[in-house]
This record gives C-alpha cells, structure tokens and sequence, in this order.
C-alpha cells in the first residue's frame, strides 16, 4: 500500500543523505523504497529547502474544465 512522506521523513531522508549515507541504507532505515528516497534527494538538492513540500502527485491539468471557475455555479 502506497504511503505519503511526510515533513518529517523528507527531513530525515536529506540529514541521512548528507551524512553520507547510500539511498538504499536510506531506505532500509526509514521504510521508503529507494525510489522515494531517490525523488526526494533530487527535488532537495533542484530546489534545495523549497524542494521539502510534497510536490502535486499526477499528471497536470488539462483540458477545457481544468480551467473553470468554481464561482460560476
């Protein structure tokens, strides 16, 4: 089952990083898959502290309703 990181796991996972640690001790350290620990090194170190928010999931908006005004109706 597919679980959401939280602050405190991606702060967790930068420190471990910046210690020097491998993604995959990472991993095994904080239960995340070495992929999420992957992801989430990338954003820290594109935008640094910025990068530590939980970025939208799926695929972007498009189409003529991603762009309606709710205050229509």
């Amino acid at each position: 089952m597919m679980r959401r990181t939280t602050l405190a796991d991606r702060q967790q996972i930068v420190a471990l990083r910046k210690a020097g640690q491998s993604y995959r001790s990472i991993a095994a350290v904080t239960g995340c898959s070495y992929e999420v620990v992957r992801k989430v090194w990338y954003n820290h170190k594109r935008s640094e502290e910025t990068g530590l928010p939980a970025a939208k999931v799926g695929r972007p908006a498009s189409g003529p309703l991603s762009t309606f005004d709710f205050l229509v109706c």
